[in-house]
């Protein structure tokens, strides 16, 4: 079993991890096999490592999502694990930029990384700022 500590800074535990918690047991609820606690400013996930792997790019979303707007609802954690659990099962092999280790896949997000990917196949050299 492994451990993985994420620790939220300068965000408003109440807009992100909602009333009594209710977001973050939302995606407790939606990974089983795995235990999250969140104690003050930190969020303890142990399980095994695919589900930890796929637990911390939910939360790194939210996070995401919260520095964009402001505030994380529930709706929004049901979209995002929504979209987690059809990019999982389904993953697009045109936007797979390579496996990493234990088979992770990993691709493009952004429009502008997916223009960065396509740089670095058909070029050389590539400079990003």
């Amino acid at each position: 079993m492994v451990e993985k500590v994420i620790t939220l800074e300068n965000i408003s535990l109440i807009d992100f991890l909602g009333v009594e918690n209710k977001n973050i047991k939302e995606v407790a609820s939606a990974f089983p096999e795995s235990k999250i606690v969140s104690r003050g400013n930190e969020i303890r996930i142990k399980g095994a490592t695919p589900e930890i792997y796929r637990i911390n790019e939910v939360l790194h979303t939210l996070l995401d999502h919260y520095h964009k707007f402001g505030k994380v609802t529930t709706e929004n954690v049901q979209n995002y694990l929504r979209n987690e659990e059809e990019e999982a099962s389904f993953p697009d092999q045109d936007e797979v930029f390579l496996y990493g280790a234990k088979g992770f896949v990993i691709k493009p997000r952004t429009p502008n990384q997916r223009k960065l990917v396509e740089s670095a196949q058909n070029n050389d050299l590539v400079f990003a700022i």
